[in-house]
């Protein structure tokens, strides 16, 4: 795993892995099953990582703050996207127009303006 050997291989689909870990939830995605479930909704899902995260629709708990305004976030994730929000890097370009945005969904919605270029 430490020198990135990719050696556990998924029979099905060919996909190689670090960790056998990584190999079991991936089968997942091939058997469908779900282990674990929403005691709310009863909603599955195949790791315990997205169903904590899921919880978090049903508590409101917002778990990581911003450094920089009020606003909190669901997912580690989600907050280091809204960090650039607040520190000027926009990495995600428009094609068609150049212009520049921190989040990718900003851009995506953005692109409507050029639904009709040629």
């Amino acid at each position: 795993m430490h020198r990135g050997e990719r050696n556990f291989l998924c029979t099905t689909c060919g996909k190689t892995f670090l960790s056998s870990g990584e190999l079991v939830l991936h089968n997942r995605t091939h058997t469908g099953e779900l282990p674990y479930t929403c005691v709310h909704c009863g909603k599955g899902f195949s790791c315990k990582s997205h169903q904590i995260v899921h919880m978090r629709s049903h508590t409101g708990e917002r778990p990581y703050l911003c450094s920089e305004c009020p606003k909190r976030f669901l997912t580690l994730n989600c907050l280091k996207r809204h960090t650039l929000s607040h520190n000027g890097v926009k990495p995600f370009k428009c094609a068609k127009c150049e212009r520049e945005f921190s989040q990718q969904g900003n851009l995506k919605r953005h692109m409507v303006v050029h639904k009709n270029d040629t």
